[in-house]
């Protein structure tokens, strides 16, 4: 009788044995398709995020000034307002300036484009390739935008609001680089 007991023991025993063993695949499992619900859900999360940056980038960007309004009264600072928060590469700004100053200035595209150059520069606040032309390209991720680097250019009572779009500007940018893992 007491080997009867063995016998009925052992085989209880392996299947004890076999049985967490199904346990833990059945977590694991659980595991992993909460892992894949989670990841949807963080992803999803994340484009908002992005989506969000975006948008308040458009917001605190693209305001365009009229030289004509604010009495500009320099070839330069009249680029300067004409530059200021462009999206635009550096050829179709430098055309549309041109087209615009040339009859009454007497400027050539040529003076023009050195002007935009030398008076403003071109940054991208989004997320763009390494080895892409800073003046010419026109992606959308890239949110690309001139600014004057003389603010004097510009008339005194834009500037704090313009300096407070360019700090706004340069957060957004630091949070996008944070979430696309390229920024520290």
């Amino acid at each position: 009788m007491d080997g009867d007991k063995v016998k009925e023991s052992a085989p209880d025993c392996a299947s004890g044995a076999a049985e967490p063993t199904k346990k833990q695949d059945k977590r694991k499992r659980a595991y992993a398709e909460f892992d894949v619900v989670d990841k949807k859900s963080v992803s999803a999360e994340w484009q908002q995020e992005m989506d969000a940056l975006y948008k308040y980038y458009k917001e605190v960007s693209g305001h365009q000034l009229n030289p004509e309004e604010l009495s500009c009264t320099t070839n330069d600072s009249i680029i300067a307002c004409l530059l200021e928060e462009s999206s635009l590469s550096c050829a179709k700004l430098t055309d549309g300036i041109y087209k615009r100053m040339k009859l009454q200035y007497g400027v050539t595209e040529s003076s023009v484009r050195t002007s935009v150059l030398n008076i403003g520069r071109r940054s991208s606040y989004g997320i763009s390739a390494m080895d892409v032309n800073g003046l010419e390209d026109e992606s959308d991720s890239s949110l690309w935008c001139w600014e004057t680097e003389d603010l004097a250019l510009l008339p005194l009572h834009l500037r704090s609001s313009l300096s407070i779009r360019r700090t706004a500007r340069k957060l957004i940018h630091k949070r996008i680089l944070v979430l696309s893992g390229t920024g520290t």
